[in-house]
């Protein structure tokens, strides 16, 4: 289950009784502060965290339970040289390329574009096409952003794992900051590959299901429980086989099956491979 949350959220609940909680108890409502400012905001004011060091996460991980109802256990932290890293020492990501997608700055030398079609993408063209927000916009972005974590996941081959181990090793560890204990490594890695052979199911809370400078969080903690029901216990298919669904749309925005007024497919489905 994926659960995406929009960088430009604003006037959300923090964690009740938590710092940021107490400093905005009314959400966060400064000006122009948003989801994205959030450990920028707490780490110009360590003094009121006891874990300076760690106060931008620390506050971070209090706006996502405050916007999602849920506590959260543990964190991990990408950098995005070291993603570029691991998906070369993994040989590159096969996507459906919807849409071209500019990878760079038009006036930079190395600019170009990702074609549309079924593509084999290095670590850079992957990061770009996971980032890249022109003539789209942030929430068709999201929906991208799950595609690559689902084929991702879907692609990690343990053989070439294998004959690539020093590669990934040292792409995994300027990738990765957690705060999951070595105890626990199996126990995530184990979830993992039973996790390859699963649907991956998400929810966005963008729009049309709520406004990101306003959000009803009552609506955003209903969905996010809906969500998590139906990935727990998946409808029984009928006798005979389930008729498929007819696909949510035909429009194609910024690479992304959907429209902004309508919602991208991969923000919200029960099966993102088939909405990519």
């Amino acid at each position: 289950m994926l659960i995406g949350l929009p960088r430009n959220m604003s006037h959300f609940p923090f964690k009740e009784g938590s710092v940021m909680d107490k400093q905005f108890p009314d959400g966060f409502d400064c000006d122009g502060c948003m989801l994205n400012g959030v450990s920028t905001w707490a780490m110009d004011n360590t003094h009121l965290f006891k874990r300076k060091k760690q106060a931008g996460m620390v506050a971070t991980i209090s706006a996502v339970e405050g916007i999602t109802g849920l506590e959260i256990s543990y964190w991990a932290m990408v950098n995005m040289k070291g993603f570029r890293n691991v998906v070369d020492a993994f040989g590159g990501v096969e996507l459906n390329v919807r849409d071209r997608i500019p990878v760079g700055l038009p006036h930079e030398a190395s600019f170009h574009y990702i074609e549309p079609g079924v593509r084999t993408l290095d670590g850079d063209d992957t990061l770009w096409f996971a980032r890249a927000r022109h003539g789209s916009d942030d929430y068709s972005r999201m929906a991208r952003q799950k595609c690559v974590m689902s084929a991702l996941l879907s692609q990690v081959n343990p053989a070439k794992a294998v004959l690539n181990l020093r590669e990934i090793m040292e792409a995994g560890s300027s990738m990765l900051s957690t705060s999951i204990p070595g105890s626990e490594f199996d126990t995530f890695i184990s979830l993992a590959l039973k996790a390859k052979d699963q649907k991956m199911a998400s929810v966005s809370l963008v729009p049309p299901l709520l406004s990101t400078a306003d959000p009803d969080i009552d609506v955003a903690h209903g969905a996010v429980e809906k969500a998590i029901e139906r990935s727990e216990n998946p409808p029984k298919k009928k006798a005979g086989g389930a008729k498929k669904p007819k696909p949510a749309t035909d429009a194609v925005t910024g690479g992304s099956k959907g429209t902004l007024s309508s919602g991208y497919v991969a923000n919200d489905t029960d099966d993102v491979a088939a909405a990519c």
